[in-house]
């Protein structure tokens, strides 16, 4: 079964400047963790979401709260989840990658990073592909949570019923390439058992401008607050590398 996570980094800490932090995770980690063969060998998608604020140009609207705070989400994708934990023991891998993992949390990151696990539905994709969700695309993320006493299958259809109708909205089908469910797996077992207590969804949507999709969030907003508490989900804006 194909295994996918995705990791949240906050920051930057005090003296590290912005830029410098997301272009040590991005471009100086992601290649040092190619070089292991183990990993490269592992993943069937490595993608780096550098999160942009108002400070790189982009001053549009989020759908929630906008958490400027996000320095870099990272997904990652590969075969089995057995692969995935083989690849943590590798032994090239703790001496080499894992140590900047370490670098990274203690003078990068403001606090350590959360890990959600997740499960992908491509809901809509122009290309058919992927590939319109490639290099350099424009990707806004939510973080939703469901609002209290709903469960969780009840709100994974209000969610699928969602975008079944955003993709007749001729506002958002003008500015949207693709969009991705990405449905948060918590409990025991999985590899952050507290996610699922902190967001159900991480919806990924990739799109041509970030302003067009104002023309829908006063309507989404209304739609989801039958099954999302805004409170506690928030949005960022972001443009994606992908390494695999």
């Amino acid at each position: 079964m194909t295994f996918k996570d995705i990791i949240v980094t906050r920051g930057p800490r005090p003296g590290v400047g912005r830029r410098n932090g997301q272009d040590y995770v991005i471009e100086k980690h992601s290649a040092l963790a190619m070089s292991v063969p183990a990993v490269r060998d592992l993943f069937t998608g490595y993608v780096m979401n550098r999160v942009l604020t108002a400070a790189d140009g982009v001053a549009a609207g989020t759908l929630h709260r906008r958490a400027d705070d996000l320095l870099v989400v990272v997904e990652h994708s590969c075969d089995d989840r057995a692969g995935f934990e083989a690849t943590l023991q590798d032994a090239e891998y703790l001496a080499t990658v894992r140590p900047d993992e370490i670098y990274m949390g203690t003078e990068i990151f403001s606090e350590p990073a959360t890990v959600y696990e997740v499960a992908e539905e491509t809901v809509l994709d122009d290309a058919g592909d992927g590939t319109s969700g490639g290099d350099g695309a424009l990707v806004a993320i939510e973080f939703l949570r469901r609002r209290p006493g709903m469960d969780v299958a009840a709100f994974r259809a209000a969610l699928a019923a969602e975008a079944e109708w955003l993709g007749a909205d001729a506002d958002y089908r003008a500015v949207v390439r693709r969009r991705v469910h990405n449905l948060v797996q918590g409990g025991e077992g999985s590899l952050n058992p507290n996610a699922a207590d902190l967001h159900d969804a991480i919806v990924t949507t990739v799109v041509t401008d970030f302003t067009g999709l104002a023309a829908v969030y006063d309507r989404l907003r209304a739609r989801q607050a039958d099954y999302v508490e805004a409170g506690s989900s928030f949005s960022a804006l972001a443009r994606r590398k992908v390494v695999v």
